[in-house]
């Protein structure tokens, strides 16, 4: 329907280098896509407006460890 933006926060150079191709290959002008290494700038990115990032930690936080166990 609209522009829609995807974060991927990584943490290994690997990653970065996965991304970067994925976002070379996307053919969706719809999408932009972006690398980042914080959930912080992350968030920046994707919200324009001002929400409380510290919340926002939490959840990626608690979804990290439900994911690794």
């Amino acid at each position: 329907m609209g522009k829609r933006k995807i974060a991927f926060v990584t943490s290994t150079p690997s990653h970065v280098v996965t991304t970067t191709i994925y976002n070379s290959l996307l053919s969706d002008v719809k999408q932009q896509v972006s690398v980042f290494s914080t959930n912080n700038a992350a968030f920046n990115w994707l919200i324009v407006h001002p929400l409380n990032i510290n919340e926002l930690n939490t959840i990626v936080n608690t979804m990290e460890k439900e994911v690794t166990e």
